[in-house]
């Protein structure tokens, strides 16, 4: 990824290992059904791993099995989501919310154990002898137990902590001043910020952050944001991909159940844009459309993720590190080719002290053909739908935070509404209607 100051520098050596690597669930998906007996079985492989550990010897069968297991999980997602989560600020903010991928692992070697044994670990130390996250009176111990976790996974490699490298052009679009601002944010969540582009070149750095004003840095999209946060009003989960499609075991009292006693339905496990893993939540399948899409780097393959501002900016509201690919900057090489022209030549004008009007527009506007109206969204994505009226799926445009009259994902059936199409943009020439089996369901912007 090179900027004007970088031109000199050496090229990535894409041999090393590089530090950003995006967090996955890796074939194992959170339950359905906290607690239940499926969710209880599911920790029988993990149960007997933590048996085997000294230091858990001495831990009875009432307290460690494979239903306490369970609950403990389930009492330390609902903690975070009462404490750590969105414009949560107790008298220990900023402590990170942990991942909710990582409570989906349940191997014997994996996050999940680690992060059970730290509990423990607390425990022991303790004077109380149960967990218990929703008792008010152990609210120090409990973020203490979320602390010690983050820690340990941090110290086992299943966590890194970013190494951020601001984009010259973050200054050239908002000023010294924002970076400065932006900084102070990621630093207060954990993350490491370099200025030496040497950063990139030997593989420290997880995240360039660049401006991307066609979409995450638009100025209507920042303004959307300060109106919603003065207003208090949420950003709406209308826009999501599909991670995963699971024909899942339904409880006996399930009204859903497979009638011919093989007691399974089939769902989907959906990622809200612009929301952390946290949000991902399952979904009847017949109510979203597409299929499973495919994960790709959002930046340099073998290289550091490449996203937008908004990505810091995020984390501040979230509490927690939202997903690199909702952030990721498209076409970043054409945009900072754009980017240094228009600064050279806006250095030469001044300089010279000649008043030229410029032959053409920038090359970031679109052409009258492809006119889109500003309060149009800047990238493709579709809506949770199904449309069966018609052969062709098709592609809503929309900005980073959707427009005030988005329609809602869901109607009161529970079915989402179908969105409309909306015209070519002059950013994305290679993005046209298609098939349901084969079209992204959120975004053609590559």
């Amino acid at each position: 990824y090179i900027t004007k100051q970088q031109n000199r520098a050496a090229p990535i050596n894409k041999s090393l290992t590089m530090a950003f690597q995006p967090l996955t669930y890796s074939g194992q998906y959170p339950p359905l059904d906290p607690r239940s007996p499926s969710d209880v079985r599911s920790f029988d492989l993990l149960h007997t791993s933590l048996r085997a550990q000294p230091e858990l010897a001495r831990e009875g069968d009432k307290i460690l099995n494979e239903e306490m297991l369970a609950k403990l999980v389930d009492g330390m997602r609902r903690f975070q989501r009462d404490h750590l989560g969105r414009k949560a600020k107790s008298k220990y903010w900023p402590t990170l919310r942990l991942p909710d991928v990582l409570f989906s692992d349940r191997s014997s070697s994996g996050p999940l154990a680690t992060a059970i044994l730290s509990a423990f670990r607390i425990k022991q130390t303790s004077p109380w002898r149960n967990f218990n996250f929703d008792n008010p009176k152990l609210f120090d111990d409990n973020i203490a137990i979320i602390k010690k976790i983050y820690e340990d996974l941090i110290n086992r490699g299943f966590l890194k902590r970013p190494v951020l490298y601001f984009d010259d052009t973050v200054k050239e679009g908002f000023g010294p001043a924002e970076v400065a601002r932006l900084t102070k944010i990621a630093q207060r969540f954990g993350a490491t910020v370099v200025e030496d582009v040497k950063d990139v070149v030997n593989g420290r750095v997880t995240h360039i952050v660049a401006y991307d004003p066609e979409e995450h840095d638009a100025k209507d999209v920042i303004e959307e944001e300060e109106r919603r946060e003065k207003e208090g009003e949420e950003l709406e989960r209308t826009y999501l991909k599909t991670l995963a499609l699971v024909d899942m075991p339904v409880e006996a009292d399930d009204e859903d159940a497979n009638v011919s006693g093989k007691m399974m339905k089939s769902m989907a496990l959906v990622h809200w844009w612009y929301h952390p893993s946290s949000y991902d939540e399952w979904m009847a399948a017949e109510d979203v459309s597409g299929e499973v899409e495919k994960d790709e780097h959002p930046g340099i393959p073998g290289g550091p993720a490449v996203v937008g501002c908004k990505f810091v900016r995020d984390v501040e509201k979230f509490n927690e590190w939202g997903v690199e690919a909702d952030y990721a900057v498209m076409e970043y090489e054409r945009k900072i080719a754009y980017l240094r022209k228009d600064s050279n030549k806006a250095s030469s004008a001044s300089s010279s002290k000649k008043s030229k009007k410029r032959a053409s527009k920038p090359v970031l506007e679109h052409s009258d053909e492809d006119h889109v109206a500003p309060d149009e969204p800047s990238a493709k994505r579709k809506k949770l739908h199904k449309d069966h009226s018609t052969e062709h799926t098709a592609l809503s445009e929309m900005p980073s935070s959707p427009p005030n009259n988005a329609s809602p994902n869901r109607t009161s059936s529970g079915k989402s509404k179908s969105p409309t199409a909306s015209s070519k943009s002059g950013l994305h020439p290679n993005t046209t209607q298609t098939n349901t089996a084969t079209s992204r369901q959120t975004s053609e912007r590559r």
